[in-house]
C-alpha cells in the first residue's frame, strides 16, 4: 500500500490506475520501473547504477552488462626461471569491458548536460 500511495502523490491517480501492477508484479516494481523512466527515458540505454552497468530499455532492466572493479590489484609473480618479476597488474577487465562502461558513463554525463540544458 505504501508503494501504491508514493506512485499516486508522484505521478497521479490516472497513471495508477493506468500501470496498476498485474501478475506477479508489486507496486514497488512499478515504482521503481516509471522512475527509471523518467530518469533514462525509453529508449534503448546502457545506463549505470553504482558500480554495475545495465541494458535497459522502456525503464526495465534487460541485462546486466557487468560490474566495475573498485581499483585494480597488483600482485608479485615469478618467471619460469624461479625468479622475482616486477609487480604486474592483474586484468581485472578486457577492452571491451572498459570500452562498455566508458560508454556507460558517456551517456550518464550526456544525461546530466541534458538534464541542466532543461532547466
Amino acid at each position: 500500500m505504501l508503494w501504491c500511495n508514493l506512485f499516486k502523490e508522484r505521478w497521479g491517480i490516472d497513471n495508477a490506475t493506468f500501470y496498476a501492477p498485474v501478475d506477479s508484479k508489486s507496486w514497488k516494481d512499478v515504482f521503481i520501473v516509471q522512475d527509471r523512466c523518467d530518469r533514462v527515458g525509453l529508449g534503448l540505454k546502457i545506463i549505470m547504477e553504482g558500480d554495475d552497468c545495465f541494458l535497459v530499455h522502456q525503464g526495465q532492466i534487460q541485462r546486466h552488462l557487468g560490474s566495475r572493479e573498485p581499483e585494480s590489484r597488483t600482485f608479485d609473480s615469478f618467471n619460469n626461471r624461479g625468479e622475482e618479476s616486477i609487480d604486474e597488474e592483474q586484468p581485472c577487465s578486457s577492452i571491451l569491458d572498459k570500452i562498455l562502461f566508458f560508454v556507460g558513463d558517456m551517456e550518464t554525463a550526456s544525461l546530466h548536460a541534458k538534464r541542466s540544458r532543461l532547466l
